[in-house]
């Protein structure tokens, strides 16, 4: 199948509704109803140091990259007769919301809690992962993101262990982490890097405690976190939407209609990459380079560009604390390969 995007035609979210809505006949059994400072580290961990060694069903993989796996505008996910990108050119941009998820942002290792405890702990310069999980799961569970139960959060085992409180907001004054910017979804990042446990997974967290300060999580692992908490922890939720590409033989077009359809879906792409290869092949928010996991939430074909937001922040080694960034599409596609970790999409 030519899965080369570069179409001059829109198809906006209301006209997939109707283009979709009318193969609702054509669909098979929907598959689920959707209700050290400074970041020199890196986060990320190959998908075989995980903890999950899950094979999703090839049948379904194969719908998946056929683009015949569909969210309708319901968020109900079904299994369609003939690919998505069959039906009418892809829109030659798109962009997902960011008014919530570009004020998610990874909790200071050295700071203040949200009720402003000071704090000491080296893993969390090193969860960007469970910050790339967070981001994407905004778009099938705001709730989460937005209304998450405050309380204490501890990692699980390992040689270091901390308790520090979370709430899903803060403001960055005294009154909580004082670290000068207001945060959306913290106490909910916090239970997808320690608490959240797919029946995959032999210890709770996307992140890996077993060394201190941790080395991460891996992107499979935050596969089967998106798929898990995406589903409402549904029976089938392994072959729920989200899918690992490992970057053998991706070809940039791949990724650019990867990301296209899922924007389309209301649904983000969470990225594995390095940072900073060189002065011209970076990150445009890093000046060195780490591992480290991004989230994709727009795209603009004519303009050759990815919209991406960065849960790393200005102390972590970022330079900026939330907000959105853009990049040339060759950019990130030449970033994820260099790592060699893949994406989520």
């Amino acid at each position: 199948m030519n899965r080369d995007i570069l179409s001059h035609r829109r198809i906006t979210q209301a006209t997939l509704a109707v283009t979709v809505a009318t193969l609702v006949g054509l669909a098979t059994t929907p598959l689920i109803s959707a209700a050290d400072p400074g970041g020199t580290t890196g986060g990320v961990l190959p998908a075989y140091q995980g903890q999950s060694t899950l094979v999703q069903d090839p049948a379904w993989v194969a719908l998946k990259d056929a683009d015949r796996i569909a969210r309708l505008p319901s968020g109900e996910v079904v299994t369609l007769a003939q690919p998505l990108t069959s039906l009418a050119p892809l829109a030659t941009s798109g962009s997902l919301g960011t008014s919530v998820t570009a004020k998610i942002v990874e909790p200071q290792g050295n700071n203040y809690d949200d009720k402003h405890v000071a704090i000491s702990d080296l893993n969390y310069w090193n969860f960007c992962t469970a910050g790339g999980a967070d981001v994407a799961l905004y778009y099938w569970k705001p709730g989460n993101v937005t209304g998450w139960t405050a309380g204490n959060f501890s990692e699980p085992y390992g040689p270091h262990v901390s308790t520090t409180y979370w709430a899903n907001s803060d403001t960055g004054t005294s009154s909580d982490t004082s670290d000068g910017y207001a945060t959306q979804g913290r106490a909910y990042l916090m239970y997808l890097a320690e608490q959240v446990k797919p029946p995959t997974y032999t210890n709770p967290g996307i992140i890996s405690f077993s060394s201190y300060p941790t080395t991460g999580g891996s992107i499979t692992d935050v596969r089967d976190a998106l798929n898990w908490e995406a589903s409402g922890h549904a029976s089938g939720w392994s072959s729920f939407w989200y899918h690992w590409v490992s970057t053998s033989g991706l070809t940039a077009a791949t990724l650019q209609n990867d990301v296209a359809v899922d924007i389309l879906s209301n649904s983000a792409v969470v990225v594995d990459l390095n940072t900073y290869v060189s002065s011209s092949l970076h990150l445009p928010n890093w000046g060195h380079n780490v591992p480290h996991t991004v989230t994709i939430v727009g795209y603009d074909n004519s303009a050759g560009t990815y919209t991406y937001l960065d849960t790393c922040g200005v102390s972590c080694g970022s330079t900026s604390n939330g907000g959105t960034h853009t990049v040339s599409q060759s950019t990130m596609y030449q970033l994820i390969m260099n790592l060699g970790y893949g994406f989520d999409w």
